[in-house]
């Protein structure tokens, strides 16, 4: 939990930096227990963005990445980094497969705390990236959650298989709004579903668009992640400035954004005399 902290920007200083609170002065960084945490959010009387990390991220990075994101975004919430262990190594994705599998119920405590912590008129907002939208999307579909306290639901680059993926997110709650980020040049997600044959992941549009109802697809193509096309350390300030519209509770109408129709699912409804879903957004190039 990264509570009262100040973050220089890490695009600029590298690695992100943290002023501890005054209350935390001087304490040991595990001073900071279950009841302490939970007494700091109802106290900051704020908004929380909870992130959840995925395949091959630290805790340290998983902690920049939360302070990052609230920072580059402008949105006034309290940023808390949820991180599963992770063995932070490219050669580690079944034993990380497995460790996300294995903290979902760990996760799901740590959602109803927050939850149940939050003071009137306060939201959670969660945001996922790559496995951790596994984790986060199994838990949701286990739990109850009242609408009043729920926020956004933001779900970037999903390694999630997409028949799974749909499955999940419609039982996932009654979030204000739901986005999906995916990608066709995300190298990352294609390999993972080499891993695991058969089996396409929701983030990867490659091939085609997961189109859910009840769910914004953002297609940020355009915009360059890394050298594997998966990386939020390297996505430009384009997809921070549209996250903190999605926080902000804008639709994608009011904001920057190419609506596309998605022919199959045009043709298909056409066909068929269906309503299905088949919009999608896309992201502007960063000129």
């Amino acid at each position: 939990m990264s509570y009262g902290a100040k973050c220089e920007d890490p695009v600029i200083m590298g690695a992100a930096t943290c002023d501890e609170p005054a209350w935390l002065k001087g304490k040991s960084p595990y001073w900071l227990q279950p009841d302490g945490f939970l007494a700091a959010i109802r106290s900051a009387n704020s908004d929380v963005v909870l992130f959840v990390h995925g395949f091959n991220y630290s805790f340290e990075e998983s902690l920049q990445i939360a302070l990052r994101m609230v920072q580059r975004t402008g949105v006034q919430a309290i940023p808390v980094a949820y991180s599963w262990p992770s063995q932070n190594r490219v050669s580690a994705y079944g034993v990380d497969y497995d460790y996300n599998e294995w903290t979902i119920e760990h996760l799901i405590d740590l959602i109803q705390a927050i939850v149940n912590t939050l003071p009137d008129g306060k939201v959670l907002h969660i945001v996922a990236h790559s496995m951790g939208n596994r984790a986060v999307l199994a838990a949701l579909a286990r739990i109850h959650l009242p609408e009043q306290r729920l926020g956004q639901l933001i779900m970037i680059a999903p390694d999630v298989d997409s028949d799974i993926f749909k499955d999940l997110v419609s039982r996932s709650g009654p979030f204000q709004q739901k986005t999906l980020y995916v990608s066709n040049h995300d190298w990352a997600l294609r390999a993972a579903g080499w891993l695991r044959p058969g089996e396409s992941r929701a983030g990867d549009a490659r091939k085609d668009y997961v189109v859910v109802k009840g769910v914004d697809t953002v297609d940020m193509s355009a915009l360059k992640a890394g050298r594997v096309g998966h990386s939020i350390y390297d996505y430009s300030q384009v997809m921070f400035d549209d996250l903190g519209a999605v926080l902000k509770d804008q639709p994608p109408a009011s904001r920057k954004l190419q609506s596309c129709t998605v022919n199959r699912i045009a043709a298909y409804n056409a066909t068929h005399q269906t309503e299905l879903p088949c919009v999608v957004y896309r992201l502007p190039a960063v000129k």
